[in-house]
């Protein structure tokens, strides 16, 4: 599978590539504000995607994340804090705070399977 990464913190998204690529899937991105988010969601070709909401200079993934919902992907949201409550189109995204167990990834990424 392909898996997007959205995600602003270097070590964490080198930590999400390692775990994707550890599956044996590839790594898309890792996309790290809103417009380059954004734009890898429009562009589209991926299987899933792990991201996360608050981004580099105030920028969130929000437009991004409605591209994937209307898109059919699956994505789950990596966050400290419940930024998206205030988002009725963004409530159902199932979230993993951080700081997060590489195991609850791993099943997030066997979820994109089914």
């Amino acid at each position: 599978m392909k898996i997007l990464i959205v995600e602003d913190q270097a070590m964490i998204a080198f930590l999400l590539e390692d775990v994707v690529l550890g599956m044996g899937h590839e790594v898309i991105g890792p996309a790290t504000s809103g417009r380059q988010a954004l734009a890898l969601a429009q562009q589209g070709g991926f299987d899933g995607a792990l991201v996360d909401y608050n981004l580099e200079a105030g920028s969130t993934s929000y437009e991004a994340a409605v591209v994937l919902i209307e898109a059919g992907i699956p994505f789950v949201f990596l966050s400290g804090c419940g930024e998206t409550n205030d988002c009725p189109e963004l409530q159902n995204v199932p979230l993993i705070t951080k700081p997060f167990v590489l195991s609850d990834i791993e099943a997030v990424i066997e979820g994109f399977q089914s």
